[in-house]
């Protein structure tokens, strides 16, 4: 978004003033018209941003956070959240915080706080080859919904923890 334009900037100055090489999607480097930084060098596919780095840097809300956690969970590369949105659970720099936050984590004054992530399978049970049919799977962090849509109607529900039933 347009807004990010700004605090995208005044993080890239910090993370270039202290050395840091940093890369960025290469669409974001489109949509944001960072030429000032020659993007040409920097930019990556948004498939092989999580490649041979220390950490993400995760610029917008919560649902920006979330969203990156699941891309990055089979990297095991750490998250920083940057919050462009209003209220940021997630996220633990507000975007106008940037340089004076950002060169004390590259300092190495942080604490680093781990969360549990969720592998979510869907099944349905098949009345006719009594196989389970995997309809959707997922990454989850923070929370899991499920829902019917705009339909209100019941549902029958097993929930399973490591193949132990668990509701």
């Amino acid at each position: 978004t347009p807004e990010l334009q700004a605090p995208l900037m005044r993080l890239l100055n910090v993370l270039r003033a202290h050395g840091v090489v940093s890369r960025i999607d290469e669409q974001l480097a489109r949509t944001s018209q960072l030429s000032a930084f020659s993007v040409q060098q920097t930019t990556v596919p948004a498939a092989q941003i999580f490649e041979g780095v220390d950490a993400v840097i995760a610029m917008g809300g919560d649902g920006t956070l979330i969203s990156l956690a699941r891309r990055a969970a089979e990297h095991d590369v750490p998250i920083i959240g940057i919050n462009q949105g209003r209220l940021g659970f997630l996220t633990d720099v507000a975007a106008k915080e940037i340089e004076a936050a950002l060169p004390a984590l590259l300092a190495g004054e942080y604490s680093e706080e781990r969360r549990a992530l969720m592998d979510i399978s869907l099944t349905r049970d098949s009345a006719k080859t009594r196989a389970r049919d995997v309809r959707e799977h997922a990454i989850a962090v923070n929370d899991v919904v499920l829902s019917r849509g705009s339909a209100g109607s019941m549902i029958e529900m097993l929930v399973s923890i490591d193949g132990k039933p668990a509701y």
